[in-house]
């Protein structure tokens, strides 16, 4: 999806290297974190409507910083 982040790219490296299956977990849940906090668009290109998948907890905060 072209994500250009360290984060991410050093949670796939660590899923793809890891040994045991709870260190195989605890990669995946880091690269789930490292996804969330960005808002990435997966584009479907055979559907001729746009459609936009989100979090339903993403939300403004009540005070918005100046």
């Amino acid at each position: 999806m072209g994500a250009q982040s360290s984060a991410v790219d050093t949670m796939v490296d660590a899923m793809l290297k890891v040994g045991s299956q709870g260190d195989f977990v605890a990669a995946v849940r880091g690269l789930d974190r490292a996804l969330m906090t960005g808002r990435y668009v997966i584009p479907f290109w055979q559907f001729t409507t746009r459609r936009i998948a989100h979090v339903n907890e993403t939300k403004y905060p009540e005070n918005l910083p100046i």
